[in-house]
């Protein structure tokens, strides 16, 4: 094993942190004393970062921090969002868990399975000797395409927020310490290393950085930032890349939002001291001041990548750091955050008891049955031919395109390809043969009257039908540029219909050819098995995908090609026996949309288009002359070409510089806001069984907002149980704003998710809305705080609370006033 030596460059002393964020309160005071106590050797060389790449320089794997002071623990990393990764790690650990990927988090609307798949999870880190994770993925959705959505949780603050918090805590209730990321902005892959987002501070603060917020405060360890360069318009802090951005990451995260731990690059650094603006000019950044571990993986000091770090620099390093390992527990309870779980009382027995009791298995494989969206079944999801009685004697063929799983970071068999032992490892996670063999097995043992054959290259069978089911598994790929096999940009090369040209590349086999991924593949699937469909073959579509799924190539233009259809992101190794569940009935599919699946619409030049919230036309959106982008709204996404009757790969990107024209109106609430139809709404998925709420009442919420501490809903959940042993419902409870002066609304959304509860019980229910989290939702620039709608604007207006089942279905709703 080989490990290389390098240094970690620093920031500068920091303004004081805003009171109010105490988590940190001890472990800051317990840091400070510490290097107090030891006074200039601990400031002269105190840490030291070595990278152990087992024998291959990659940015990928364990990198170790060794401290120079006995009573302080040498950090060991290791990265894996979906599970730890064998390779680098010191040993090969065959019998880790391939975890549900963040955004299957999401789809799951559960702190309890958030903080217990973390809690559980963390036990492989321990048994290879790593105490740092670098999960989990808080940043917030922007583009439906982006290819790095699996890694993050949702596209809505107020979902990834709670859910990342109890992650966090269930992590440091064992003692391990997060590393969140990616600090921020973090929304294409395409050039991501140099494209520079550039919005308003109201913008950043009100989508993009609310969400990280109680992430702070349940006590992260450390933040990793971004590779991509951010403008914040109101600020000459220009185009400095994430970690070096004085405002982003010094003011920002350390001064407004209590932030004291570590902070952190990527691997192989991106915190030049100068970088390159649109127009040439050259930009000096001295990121010393704001980074404390800087992540660089490549050892040639002649290039100039180790900076001379400054002493003061370097003391409030040590600082941070310690702060970060006190407050994880790595140093034992003095400092360490609270990390109480959360309530249970309402989790099935069968859930309770795996997650009590320590069985990984179970309850990964419950994750994944409540983090799967079924889209449809039947017409009116009362005719439809799922679930499948266990009893049955029928003949199912598993077909399409491949089971993806897991990939890149998120993928913890990831490149085992390097070692031939181990390539059947890797395809289980991304896929292939093994994934297609485990599927088959689990499915012949949910089903032991049943006939189960697989056969992915679907021109070989013959008599479709013959069989009374069609299961056919579709993945759309996460459009990676650093996976191209020519060194190309992913979205030029590797967008949504042309996957397939990686797979030889990515598993080095020689044995896998299929399309992977290919809009024209699914498309003949779906003609091909139209046939079986009159003769009574029941057609179901599962698509796993890490960006955006376009539900037009896999379900047809009406969802009319398929009887039933089900999707999530990567949901790990453990899909096979939680698919063969939810076929059976056992447990009904619990998951619903963390993002708003597109329809299609007529364009300004009369062609059709995939709808886009960032590129779509629209008149509500002013275009500021004189702005620098190589996008319009003018020109929407994936345009329609009549001469082949079909959706091109074309995606309207900007390489240098994003402009978030949409401000606030991101995902649903562009849709909500312009009375857009998707084709499947934020918060939809089906159950087996039927839900109703009843008796909702809103309690202490008829004060003005400015006044109200407690205000809450309360309702009674009614939930069938006739098609499936385990069942789930989620309220969602959303808030919208309306100023008296109608123009102050022109870019505010029409309601946002502002609580949300998973519920497997019939009884009663209360949800509270936090004024400061309900309410108190916009952001001051001037004061550089949170503030109603209303105190902005300097005028009057009504709040709106909705609840219901997703974001259009609302069962009842109350007016509460604002007073400027």
């Amino acid at each position: 094993m080989k490990v290389v030596a390098g240094i970690i460059c620093s920031g500068a002393i920091l303004t004081p942190v805003a009171s109010g964020h105490g988590v940190y309160d001890r472990a800051h005071k317990l840091a400070v004393k510490k290097v107090h106590e030891n006074h200039g050797a601990i400031v002269d060389q105190w840490l030291q970062v070595n990278y152990t790449m087992g024998g291959r320089q990659s940015p990928d794997y364990v990198a170790i921090i060794e401290n120079r002071s006995a009573d302080v623990p040498t950090l060991n990393m290791m990265d894996g969002p979906q599970g730890v990764r064998n390779y680098g790690s010191g040993t090969w650990k065959e019998d880790r868990i391939a975890w549900p990927a963040a955004g299957c988090h999401g789809t799951a609307w559960s702190p309890e399975f958030s903080y217990y798949t973390a809690k559980l999870g963390m036990h492989d880190w321990k048994e290879i000797g790593a105490n740092v994770a670098l999960t989990p993925g808080v940043n917030v959705h922007r583009l439906p395409t982006n290819g790095r959505n699996w890694e993050y949780i949702s596209g809505e603050d107020a979902l990834v927020g709670e859910l990342s918090a109890d992650f966090i805590r269930g992590m440091q209730s064992e003692n391990m310490l997060p590393a969140l990321k990616h600090f921020a902005l973090n929304q294409q892959e395409l050039n991501r290393h140099g494209n520079i987002a550039t919005l308003d501070e109201a913008t950043l603060m009100e989508t993009y950085l609310r969400a990280y917020q109680p992430a702070i405060d349940a006590g992260a360890g450390a933040i990793m930032c971004s590779y991509n360069r951010i403008k914040v318009t109101e600020h000459n802090d220009t185009w400095a890349h994430a970690c070096g951005s004085e405002y982003l990451s010094k003011h920002l995260l350390r001064n407004v939002m209590g932030f004291k731990a570590a902070l952190m690059t990527d691997w192989s650094n991106s915190i030049s001291n100068t970088t390159t603006a649109p127009n040439g000019t050259e930009v000096t950044v001295d990121a010393r001041g704001v980074v404390d571990w800087e992540m660089q993986w490549q050892v040639d000091d002649t290039q100039g990548l180790y900076w001379p770090i400054p002493k003061e620099a370097r003391r409030q390093t040590i600082i941070n750091s310690l702060t970060g390992i006190r407050v994880s527990g790595l140093m034992g309870d003095d400092g360490k955050a609270p990390t109480t779980e959360p309530d249970l009382s309402h989790v099935p027995m069968r859930y309770l008891h795996a997650m009590k009791q320590g069985d990984v298995n179970s309850v990964a494989v419950a994750q994944v049955a409540e983090t799967l969206i079924m889209l449809k079944n039947g017409y009116q999801n009362s005719d439809g031919p799922l679930p499948i009685n266990r009893d049955d004697k029928v003949k199912i063929l598993l077909a399409g395109e491949a089971m993806l799983t897991g990939g890149g970071s998120g993928d913890s068999a990831a490149f085992s390809w390097w070692f031939p032992d181990h390539v059947a490892e890797a395809l289980s996670n991304n896929g292939g043969l093994v994934a297609q063999m485990n599927m088959t097995k689990e499915l012949e043992g949910a089903f032991p009257n049943s006939v189960v054959h697989w056969d992915f290259e679907t021109d070989r069978v013959k008599e479709l039908e013959d069989y009374d089911y069609i299961i056919a598994f579709g993945a759309q790929y996460r459009t990676e540029e650093y996976l191209s096999p020519n060194g190309t940009d992913g979205f030029y090369n590797i967008g949504r219909c042309q996957s397939n040209v990686n797979i030889s590349y990515l598993y080095h086999t020689g044995e896998i050819d299929s399309p992977y991924g290919n809009c024209d593949y699914a498309g003949e699937f779906l003609q091909k098995f139209q046939q079986a469909r009159k003769s009574g073959t029941k057609l179901i579509s599962v698509t796993t995908t890490g960006g955006g799924f376009v539900a037009h190539d896999f379900l047809g233009d009406d969802v009319d090609m398929v009887d039933a259809a089900f999707t999530t992101y990567y949901p790990g190794q453990l899909f096979a026996p939680a698919f063969a569940s939810v076929l059976a009935g056992d447990i009904s599919p619990g998951g619903k949309l963390t993002h708003t699946i597109p329809n299609k619409e007529p364009g300004p030049d009369g062609k059709w288009y995939i709808q886009s919230p960032v590129s779509r036309f629209n008149p509500g959106l002013e275009i500021i002359e004189g702005t620098r982008r190589n996008y319009t709204l003018t020109n929407p996404a994936f345009e329609w070409d009549e001469a082949t009757q079909k959706f091109t790969n074309k995606v309207v990107y900007s390489f240098n510089a994003s402009e978030y024209a949409e401000g606030n109106l991101v995902g649903y609430k562009y849709f909500d806001k312009y009375k857009m139809k998707p084709l499947f709404e934020f918060g939809f998925g089906l159950s087996y069984e039927q839900t109703s709420y009843h008796n909702v009442q809103f309690r202490k919420c008829d004060r003005p907002a400015h006044r109200l501490r407690k205000c809450s809903v309360k309702l009674d959940v009614k939930m069938t149980r006739e098609r499936s042993n385990v069942r789930s419902s989620v309220i969602q409870v959303y808030v919208g704003y309306k100023s008296d002066k109608e123009e102050y609304d022109t870019k505010r959304a029409v309601k946002e998710l502002r609580g949300f509860k998973k519920v497997w019980r019939n009884g009663e229910y209360e949800i509270e809305l936090p004024q400061n989290k309900a309410f108190k939702t916009s952001w001051s620039v001037k004061k550089q705080k949170w503030v109603t709608p209303c105190e902005l604007d300097g005028y009057n207006g009504k709040f709106t609370i909705y609840v219901g089942h997703s974001l259009t279905n609302i069962v009842a709703h109350k007016e509460v006033s604002c007073q400027a």
